[in-house]
């Protein structure tokens, strides 16, 4: 499979919030809103004074069969209300074919590169952009709700 990732934003937040752990459960709900989201993670690892929270997902927008918008989101902190969590968001575009032979497979390869991947870059970085812009709106708004509450 002949595979070509292409970042195009790489962008971490750091937010106060009581009850961060609930704060993170109703961000990861409301990235669902925003595309297709598949949880990698979710955990809370318990121990001492510490409760560490760490969650991952994606968020996949599929443009075609080979092509696809990939932000990777990760949660990381401590369910205690008197640090921060750190929201990293990570997207790229990722085209994938099969190494397939023949002319026509070779060929419909190459004109895919040459002509649409160009097309889909410039697509791809706007729509990451808006993604990612979307979701630091939706962490301001939950942050101002989970520190109003207490």
């Amino acid at each position: 499979m002949r595979i070509i990732t292409e970042t195009f934003a790489d962008e971490s937040i750091s937010v106060m919030v009581n009850s961060p752990y609930v704060f993170a459960l109703e961000f990861m709900d409301m990235a669902k809103t925003l595309g297709r989201m598949v949880e990698k993670e979710n955990e809370v690892l318990a121990g001492g004074r510490e409760n560490i929270i760490k969650i991952k997902f994606s968020i996949i927008k599929i443009i075609d069969k080979h092509t696809k918008i990939v932000v990777e989101v990760s949660i990381d902190g401590d369910n205690n209300a008197e640090k921060p969590l750190v929201i990293t968001m990570y997207g790229f575009l990722r085209v994938a074919f099969r190494n397939s032979e023949g002319i026509i497979n070779e060929t419909f390869g190459e004109f895919y590169h040459k002509n649409l991947v160009p097309e889909m870059r410039k697509a791809s970085k706007i729509k990451i952009k808006d993604i990612i812009k979307r979701l630091k709106e939706n962490a301001a708004l939950l942050a101002e709700k989970f520190s109003a509450e207490k």
